[in-house]
C-alpha cells in the first residue's frame, strides 16, 4: 500500500513542476514583463510555445493517466533533450562564443551573469526556465525509478 501512496506523490510532484514550468514558459514568452523579458524584441513566439507546451502536456496526461513505465521514461528522455537544447542554445555560446546577432536581442532583458568576452549570459528569465526545467527532468527520473521498482514488484 506504501508504494502505491508514494507513486501518487511522485505523480502529483511530478505534473506541479511540470506545470509550473509550462506556465513560466507561456507567461515570459507572451506577457511583456520587462526587463525580465524582451518580447519587443522577438518575433511570433506561438510555435515556439506550441513546442513546449504539447509535448509537455502529453507528458503530463501520461504522467496522470497512463503511468506506464515506459511511457514516463520516454518523457523523461524528452525532458532531457528540452534541457540540453536549452543549454546548447544559452550556455555554450556563452562560456564558448557564439552569434552577437542573436544575442543582441536579449541585451535589454535582466541578467545576473557577468559578461564574458562581451558576450551575455543566460538572462533571469532563461535561468529560471533553466531550473525549473532540471526540476522537472528530476522529478520525472525519480518517477520512472519508482515506476521501474513498481513494476519489478508486481512480478
Amino acid at each position: 500500500m506504501r508504494g502505491g501512496s508514494s507513486e501518487r506523490t511522485r505523480r502529483a510532484w511530478t505534473v506541479t513542476v511540470i506545470a509550473v514550468m509550462l506556465a513560466w514558459f507561456g507567461i515570459t514568452n507572451h506577457v511583456p514583463l520587462e526587463p525580465l523579458n524582451d518580447l519587443s524584441q522577438q518575433g511570433d513566439q506561438l510555435p515556439s510555445t506550441l513546442a513546449g507546451f504539447i509535448p509537455f502536456v502529453l507528458a503530463i496526461l501520461t504522467v496522470l493517466f497512463v503511468p506506464n513505465f515506459w511511457l514516463v521514461l520516454f518523457w523523461t528522455g524528452y525532458a532531457y533533450v528540452w534541457l540540453a537544447l536549452q543549454a546548447g542554445t544559452w550556455w555554450i555560446p556563452y562560456l564558448l562564443g557564439g552569434s552577437a546577432e542573436h544575442w543582441s536581442s536579449y541585451r535589454d532583458t535582466l541578467n545576473v551573469l557577468p559578461a564574458l568576452d562581451g558576450r551575455i549570459g543566460p538572462d533571469v528569465q532563461h535561468l529560471v526556465l533553466q531550473i525549473l526545467s532540471l526540476a522537472m527532468a528530476v522529478m520525472l527520473t525519480v518517477l520512472t525509478g519508482r515506476l521501474w521498482r513498481n513494476r519489478r514488484r508486481r512480478r
